[in-house]
This record gives structure tokens, C-alpha cells and sequence, in this order.
């Protein structure tokens, strides 16, 4: 039996059969899971997510990644956000497709500042098609 990564093991358990995705898209909200122990470094869920996002851009199914979470419970170390972005970089996605929102601690605070992230964007002007 071979023996899988964390993050492997938690993608395959929360893998999709049918892709519910749409086919392209302008941006996608990763969610961070957490962080190391030590703050750090994002968590294996974090990092699964990230390679998600990455996947899915290097795909072109997306132009722009938000990565979103704050601190997991006082600022020391890095936001889940950073630390997300951190795999992404290393994951070639470029830093202007990447967008931080680190202010959430809590799951619907990521949504709702996600959102807020989203209508700045739209505020901009036209979004482009990917």
C-alpha cells in the first residue's frame, strides 16, 4: 500500500467525480484551513486548496486567485492568506493574478470580505473574460 501525503489524502477525500466548476472564470475565493503550528507555513488543508487554485489557473479556468484568511488567533506569523499565496508563487502562479484578503477569521467573514474584494474589482471596470 503506498503511503500518501496529507494533502494528497485530503484531496482524495473531498474530490468532485463531476467538475461543478464553470468552465472559466474571472476569480476564484481559496479559503484557507489554517496554518502550522507554529504560523508560519499554511496547513495541509491551506495547501491543498492552493494547489487547487494553481491547478485551475495553470488550466485557464481562471485569471485571478483571492486568497483569503487572517490570522488563526493573534497576529504572529503569517495569515492563511500568505501562506496560501506562498504556494502559490511556488507553484509558478504569478503575483498579479494573486489578490490577498486577510482580514477573515471566520468562514462567513471570508465571504463576505471576499465579496467586498470582488465588487472593488468590478467598481474598476469591465471584467475581462480569462
Amino acid at each position: 500500500m503506498r503511503k500518501l501525503s496529507l494533502a494528497k489524502r485530503v484531496e482524495e477525500r473531498f474530490s468532485i467525480k463531476d467538475d461543478p466548476l464553470p468552465k472559466k472564470a474571472f476569480a476564484i475565493i481559496a479559503i484557507g484551513i489554517d496554518l502550522s503550528r507554529n504560523g508560519t507555513k499554511a496547513s495541509p488543508y491551506s495547501h491543498a486548496v492552493a494547489e487547487r487554485a494553481a491547478q485551475l489557473y495553470h488550466d485557464s479556468r481562471v485569471s485571478h486567485i483571492i486568497c483569503s484568511g487572517g490570522y488563526r488567533s493573534r497576529p504572529k506569523g503569517i495569515t492563511e492568506a500568505r501562506g496560501m499565496t506562498n504556494i502559490l508563487l511556488k507553484l509558478d502562479v504569478p503575483r498579479r493574478a494573486i489578490i490577498l484578503e486577510e482580514k477573515s477569521t471566520r468562514t462567513f467573514l471570508n465571504a463576505q470580505n471576499a465579496l467586498q474584494v470582488i465588487e472593488r474589482l468590478l467598481r474598476k471596470g469591465p471584467v475581462k473574460d480569462p
